[in-house]
């Protein structure tokens, strides 16, 4: 008789561990949501997906051209308060898909406490010398994405070319992060040397 009694709490014990597991992962997806939600908002689903998985990362550093010149790099749709239509050249370009620190660099670039809220009308008005671009593959096609900061990492904007409404604000609180981070990419040896 005592073999029906163990079936019924082996099924309990079951049923028990199941309820746990859904409200572990309800509460996960929950945490996550809570952390994330504004980010993802102000970026967009699509930036935030190449934000978060694009296999492809270059690291560019601008500078300012003195006269426009043709074959320089014109940076498009500028934010309000930053003066359009300039001229600029690239100085370095190199790839950082597989840098030490990108993960936490994304990571930090989709959470919530990594930004002052609310996002401000216009960032004020900087040179956007740095930028991360984001992309799906190599092919010229590809979806991408570029997020620009400002010289001291206290302000950051994405945009891409297809679509026109860019998204400024401030990285305050990740600033020393993105500093960190940046110096180390920019002292560190090319891949492959």
């Amino acid at each position: 008789m005592s073999t029906p009694t163990r079936g019924i709490s082996g099924k309990l014990l079951i049923l028990a561990v199941v309820t746990l597991a859904l409200a572990a992962a309800a509460a996960s997806w929950w945490f996550r949501y809570a952390a994330t939600h504004q980010a993802a908002q102000f970026w967009g689903r699509e930036f935030t997906r190449l934000i978060r998985d694009a296999p492809y990362v270059t690291l560019i550093q601008m500078e300012r051209t003195p006269a426009p010149d043709l074959s320089g790099f014109s940076i498009f749709d500028l934010p309000e308060g930053v003066t359009a239509g300039e001229s600029w050249r690239i100085v370095s370009e190199r790839d950082i898909s597989s840098a030490a620190g990108l993960t936490h660099l994304r990571a930090a670039l989709l959470e919530d406490r990594s930004f002052d809220w609310p996002v401000p009308d216009s960032p004020p008005a900087t040179d956007w010398k740095v930028q991360l671009q984001f992309r799906d593959s190599m092919d010229a096609d590809a979806a991408s994405v570029t997020v620009f900061f400002s010289p001291q990492f206290r302000w950051a904007f994405a945009a891409n070319e297809r679509d026109s409404t860019n998204r400024a604000i401030s990285c305050r609180p990740i600033a020393k992060g993105l500093q960190t981070f940046f110096a180390d990419e920019r002292q560190s040896p090319p891949p492959g040397r």
